[in-house]
């Protein structure tokens, strides 16, 4: 392939993969209980960790047998696997009624100290206990 052409391949799929998280934890919070929320967080990123630790040992054992095109398959085939899993659960799954989802909240990349560091904010709101 030419490397144009592979590096806007790779460009999209990466914008791809990196949706799956995401979207993997707003359909957890749909379906558990606000009082699990802490739990299913807790099991998901052992999960994710376990992904995260087993991941590039099998991706380095596919690319041994494979070359590069190995990661690729690896990655494929473990897409696969989890679109294969994800739709037979939506099958044996009723979908969570439009009223009892969780709510979007944009939430900014700043911790909340960073509210009380910003002159704009007014004392009372800012979390610094000055009134």
């Amino acid at each position: 392939l030419d490397s144009t052409l592979l590096l806007l391949l790779a460009a999209l799929f990466g914008a791809g993969i990196i949706t799956i998280y995401p979207i993997a934890v707003a359909h957890t919070f749909d379906h558990v209980r606000a009082d699990r929320y802490v739990a299913a967080s807790g099991a998901r990123l052992l999960f994710y960790a376990g992904g995260a630790v087993a991941g590039p040992l099998l991706a380095s054992f596919a690319m041994s047998l494979a070359g590069p095109a190995g990661f690729f398959m690896l990655t494929g085939g473990t897409a696969g696997l989890a679109a294969v899993y994800s739709g037979y659960r939506m099958l044996r799954r009723a979908p969570v009624d439009a009223g009892e989802r969780t709510i979007f909240v944009a939430v900014p990349r700043t911790t909340p100290v960073g509210a009380s560091l910003d002159p704009r904010t007014p004392p009372d709101e800012a979390g610094d206990g000055q009134s």
